[in-house]
């Protein structure tokens, strides 16, 4: 791995380059949880779209719904510990244990954020009987265990994995933020505010480590890895979440100028919400995964503590 000589301290320069983005990231992840949470949960047109896209999910057929439960049935305990391990024996593998424990805090405290969350929000009555379910289910909690687990990927995997990584993650967790919507196991709002909580934490728990010194960020020299394949796949997600964004909006517009509301505007809900909940998750995660861009781990380096000798990261 080659650092980028133009740099005259390239351990502090990058520490202070991701310290600034995370700080920015964790204040837009906020602004979107909380915008997300009034516009859809609190506001009668959000409901409305919300719970008119859950009876749209009830005319794509049982089929579809039975395939997305079986594959979000797949999301366990079991599996969280699993990944949460893995996660962790990568940073150890490393040689990084302070990397290692800040992945799985990453982990934990997404869904130490997001449970307590869904306990305490309202979602107020402001529509008739409708047939979808009238209480909180915001954030989701699936989609914020897939989004915490692909951040903390991002931050214990060397440099030069972290392409292959990101795009695999970014593509599972959009897969399973889209089949909670179609499961009917949540609405839009929740997938949005769940991965807006995983990034909001992930940036939370970066700040800290690197603020403390426990994690030290070296700028890597451009032309270092496979930056072709990797730049071009994080440009498609990208330009193709902003396109498909795009066309959601239009879709649940077309949907709503419908007077009166009526299935096909519940099928065009439905369409739009899985669209957004898909876009919204892949610019979440790109955002993160933005953050660490040219950065890589720093050389050990070693200090004295107590007349003794040891490894810091």
């Amino acid at each position: 791995m080659r650092y980028d000589p133009r740099t005259i301290d390239t351990v502090t320069d990058g520490s202070v380059r991701a310290a600034v983005r995370w700080a920015i990231l964790l204040v837009v992840a906020a602004a979107a949880c909380a915008g997300t949470y009034y516009l859809m949960v609190r506001t009668e047109r959000g409901q409305t779209i919300e719970d008119y896209a859950l009876a749209g999910s009830d005319q794509i057929g049982s089929n579809a719904g039975l395939r997305a439960g079986d594959f979000l049935s797949q999301i366990s305990t079991t599996s969280l510990v699993v990944t949460t391990i893995v996660i962790f024996a990568i940073g150890l593998a490393r040689g990084r244990l302070l990397l290692a424990l800040a992945g799985v805090a990453i982990v934990i405290g997404g869904q130490v954020v997001a449970q307590p969350l869904k306990s305490e929000l309202i979602r107020p009555d402001l529509l008739e009987a409708t047939g979808a379910p009238d209480h909180n289910s915001f954030p989701s909690g699936h989609s914020a265990i897939a989004a915490s687990i692909v951040c903390a990927l991002l931050v214990v995997v060397p440099y030069r994995l972290r392409g292959i990584v990101g795009v695999i993650g970014v593509t599972g967790a959009t897969a399973i933020s889209t089949y909670t919507v179609v499961a009917k196991w949540h609405r839009l709002s929740d997938t949005v505010g769940a991965n807006a909580v995983a990034v909001g934490v992930a940036c939370l728990v970066m700040l800290v480590c690197t603020a403390c010194g426990a994690i030290r960020l070296q700028v890597v020299a451009p032309g270092s890895g496979s930056t072709v394949l990797r730049n071009a796949a994080v440009v498609a997600l990208t330009g193709g979440a902003m396109v498909v964004s795009v066309g959601a909006v239009l879709v649940i517009a077309d949907g709503w100028n419908r007077v009166p509301l009526d299935w096909v505007s519940s099928d065009r809900f439905l369409l739009g919400s899985q669209l957004l909940a898909a876009s919204a998750t892949v610019l979440c995660l790109i955002a993160f995964w933005a953050t660490l861009y040219r950065l890589d781990l720093a050389p050990r380096r070693r200090v004295s503590v107590g007349g003794s000798t040891v490894l810091r990261v």
